[in-house]
């Protein structure tokens, strides 16, 4: 029987499970604290950030793996944990949590996908097949008959809701590379049996010294001159340089499909590096100095590393003028181009690639189907985002600085369609659509907003990129997707309506955020709140536990700007039609509403910022 996902209203107090064959599929929409003390935000402290989530989810079988963590407008971290079953991580199982900034405890708002009673299913996670055996079955299932084609495989243990039925299988990723193409499938195999019941495709396709690159169309780039040096490494004498980094390492293939040495591209310090090739002056030299931006870009613009562990390597001049570029798991891989393309080294192109690498270790969005759609099209919105942090402008074309005819490139982003067989509305989606084509749609998305005024590109880039780290997992479908943006633009401060009106444009409309805005129950202080221009900060306050108190009393003081206080009865603010209002100058700002307002629906906070922003500001809720 085929397992049902359920929405699961998950409360301290009370657990209301559907109880279904085999284990339990639990979806959490954004819950709210249920506990409800003078300070909702001032629980209690744990000295783990597992903690009280812990305490709820945990037994003696589940457990949770802490994965990433970020700061949210609100003065919140959220935070992201794995599910395991007895030490085994559960695919696709991911939660989203938030803990409060100042306290450290847990607000109880909780979103994302948990299985328990996996154990009826799986008795054992000690599996019968060995991982030499399993390796030996993925291999005769690609019919590789010579071994050496092999470069690279990975295998691990993991927990795969699939059907109903928890499965223990081994997940097995290989590069193979052959001298006609290279390949990187994704294997499941049940870890008792050997039966291999899914396949997924894993290859992501698309010292100082002077130095010189770009191409004919882009104009030669002399590195030390109109552009800051290559920082590589050298011997210790200075004479023999190294085209690596703490970062990247830069491989030289020679036409060939993958290195045929170990050590990264190596080259006298006192002349330049000579790898000029159809219209390409020194790719190498590019890809070494735009790999080091792209990290510095996701740095200080998404506050998150592009890869977790660097260095990665880079492969150039892959192939004999291959119009290709991709990321095979072990390096990213660029083509000298062909007749109607120069070297696939551009700022789009290169910064598309390091997005896969980003992608894959986070949310680890599968390459097929919807969510490998959303995947290119997070990628491409990634190389948009760098060209711009490069140049200051970007073409809204991918690929188009390699086009030797014209400006099209390999994709007009706001435009796809236009190639006749990409589409760029959900109603012309079905399932095994090529992901280039079907990208067409966020894609679309992603144009609107950069071109919106009040969002732009470096927030859409901001918003999608958190999104990919705590709200989408590996088989995330648009709908999945758009919710996660939703709750990501929340988390960041930016206006949910506007994102959600550019998806209405494609067919898409998004969940309700109702359950997912952090809730505030009682006595309230919160320190230190900021927003920039274009920011706000957005609390609910659920005013039911109220009923000896006659008023509410809402203010602002501290901190340096302008805040402006604002409550209504709706997730939309619309400041002409708001029922309270303090527009004071300077941050003292004073709201007082009867407590019944607020008892029979809520009453929504809303800081906004007057002109520039204000940073350091507290927020007092007493009632009265």
């Amino acid at each position: 029987m085929e397992g049902e996902k359920y929405m699961f209203l998950y409360e301290f107090h009370r657990r209301h499970i559907v109880q279904i064959h085999g284990y339990r599929e639990m979806s959490f929409p954004g819950q709210k604290n249920s506990i409800y003390l003078d300070k909702r935000r001032d629980i209690k402290t744990y000295d783990s950030e597992v903690g009280e989530v812990s305490d709820i989810l945990a037994n003696e079988n589940n457990g949770l793996i802490l994965v990433d963590k970020a700061d949210s407008i609100e003065k919140t971290k959220i935070v992201r944990y794995r599910e395991t079953f007895k030490g085994i991580p559960v695919y696709d199982a991911f939660i989203t949590t938030e803990l409060d900034s100042n306290t450290g405890s847990w607000t109880g708002q909780i979103s994302g996908e948990w299985y328990e009673d996996l154990e009826r299913d799986i008795a054992s996670v000690v599996p019968l097949l060995s991982k030499h055996q399993a390796l030996a079955l993925a291999l005769s299932n690609e019919k590789i008959q010579d071994g050496s084609n092999v470069i690279d495989s990975s295998i691990s243990l993991v927990i795969v809701p699939w059907n109903g039925t928890g499965i223990l299988c081994y997940d097995i990723t290989l590069l193979i590379i052959t001298p006609k193409d290279m390949q990187r499938p994704g294997i499941f195999i049940n870890a008792n049996s050997g039966l291999i019941f899914r396949r997924v495709q894993r290859l992501r396709q698309s010292s100082l010294i002077n130095a010189i690159g770009g191409n004919l169309k882009t104009e030669k780039i002399i590195y030390g001159k109109n552009y800051p040096p290559l920082n590589v490494e050298s011997n210790f004498n200075g004479t023999v340089c190294s085209l690596k980094s703490k970062l990247v390492r830069v491989y030289d293939l020679k036409s060939a499909l993958m290195p045929n040495r170990s050590k990264p591209f190596r080259f006298l310090c006192n002349q330049s590096i000579q790898d000029e090739v159809n219209g390409g002056y020194s790719p190498m030299s590019d890809a070494f100095y735009m790999s080091q931006r792209v990290f510095e870009m996701f740095d200080q613009w998404a506050h998150v590393s592009v890869i977790r562990n660097p260095p990665i390597d880079i492969w150039v001049h892959y192939g004999k003028r291959q119009f290709n570029a991709m990321y095979n798991g072990k390096a990213l891989v660029f083509g000298d181009g062909d007749e109607k393309n120069f070297p696939l080294v551009t700022y789009d192109i290169v910064a598309h690639e390091f997005a896969h690498v980003f992608t894959e270790s986070y949310s680890n969005l599968e390459y097929e189907n919807q969510s490998g759609a959303i995947n290119e099209a997070f990628s491409d919105l990634v190389g948009e985002t760098f060209e711009f942090y490069m140049t200051g402008i970007n073409d809204f074309h991918i690929g188009a600085k390699t086009d030797k005819i014209n400006e099209e490139g390999i994709r007009d982003i706001c435009n796809q369609q236009t190639d006749g067989l990409s589409i760029v509305h959900v109603q012309d989606y079905y399932d095994g659509m090529e992901v280039h084509l079907s990208s067409g749609i966020f894609n679309k998305v992603s144009c609107i907003l950069m071109k919106n005024p009040n969002i732009g590109l470096k927030v859409t880039f901001q918003i999608y990129t958190h999104a990919n780290r705590f709200y989408w997992g590996p088989v995330s479908n648009f709908s999945d997707a758009v919710c996660g943006i939703l709750k990501a633009a929340y988390d960041l401060g930016h206006d949910t309506n506007v994102m959600r009106e550019a998806f209405s444009v494609v067919g898409l409309n998004g969940c309700n955020l109702d359950m997912y805005i952090r809730k505030l129950y009682g006595k309230t202080h919160i320190q230190n709140l900021m927003a920039t221009k274009n920011e706000k900060i957005m609390l609910a306050f659920d005013g039911q536990f109220t009923i000896k108190n006659k008023f509410i009393r809402v203010f602002t003081e501290g901190g340096a700007g302008d805040v402006d206080l604002y409550l209504n009865y709706n997730l939309i603010l619309k400041r002409n039609k708001a029922k309270y209002v303090s527009v004071s100058d300077g941050n003292l700002e004073v709201l007082q509403i009867p407590a019944k307002k607020c008892r029979k629906k809520l009453c929504y906070i809303h800081l906004l910022p007057k002109e520039k922003g204000f940073s350091g500001v507290s927020l007092w809720i007493d009632v009265l």
